[in-house]
């Protein structure tokens, strides 16, 4: 089954007029958004004290960027310091759970390797239970012939079969493995390490060191305070 990955992007939907120190516009987000849980979103524009404005946050897929999956909008205010953390959620819809699918490809050969297209061969998909799901009859052109079956959203977890026959020697069957995994959201755990223990109003900077469970490394900058 196929995860696709997901990229998030900010649109002003406004352009708000710059002041003599040019505002600094943050975006603080995962990575990636793990589908069906709740992911936060931090939207700030820093040295900014012009009018409201509104921000759109867009979630498409990843890496082509050519679907927009999710499309939410916030406002930036005075009231709330230029700055808001927003709560998204990515889901599935039933169409795009049912493009997930399996491929595969016949070849009718005869004993000496030639095709062999005059005869239909029925192929059948068959789930771990052993009930046969679906079933249809083809005919190879030049000995080959390419289908796929789509998986439905309840599908049974487990080692899947494709069985072909021919309907000539229907005692006599072919088969082909393939497992069905169900999706499972990962665990992991996120170490936050401060440069120093304390932070005074007046410094310029804080700097934390993110550790995350693979024991990759990663920085982040919060910015001015204000």
């Amino acid at each position: 089954m196929e995860v696709k990955l997901l990229f998030l992007t900010v649109v002003l939907l406004s352009s708000p007029l710059l002041t003599l120190c040019n505002p600094l516009y943050v975006l603080s987000a995962p990575n990636l958004l793990r589908v069906g849980s709740s992911e936060n979103v931090f939207v700030e524009a820093q040295d900014y004290s012009g009018a409201a404005f509104d921000v759109k946050i867009i979630v498409k897929n990843h890496p082509k960027k050519d679907k927009e999956i999710l499309s939410q909008s916030v406002s930036l205010t005075a009231a709330n310091n230029f700055q808001i953390l927003k709560d998204i959620k990515v889901t599935i819809s039933v169409s795009a759970l049912s493009s997930i699918a399996v491929q595969y490809r016949i070849f009718s050969l005869t004993p000496n390797l030639e095709p062999l297209s005059q005869s239909g061969i029925t192929v059948e998909i068959m789930n771990p239970q052993g009930i046969t799901v679906s079933s249809e009859k083809i005919f190879p052109v030049k000995g080959m012939k390419s289908g796929k079956y789509a998986i439905p959203e309840m599908a049974s977890p487990g080692i899947w079969k494709v069985v072909t026959l021919f309907s000539n020697t229907p005692q006599k069957t072919f088969t082909a493995d393939f497992e069905v995994k169900e999706y499972v959201l990962p665990t992991f755990e996120v170490k936050l390490k401060p440069s120093k223990s304390f932070f005074y109003v007046h410094d310029e900077s804080l700097t934390v060191d993110i550790e995350q469970s693979d024991g990759q490394m990663n920085f982040i900058f919060f910015g001015h305070p204000s």
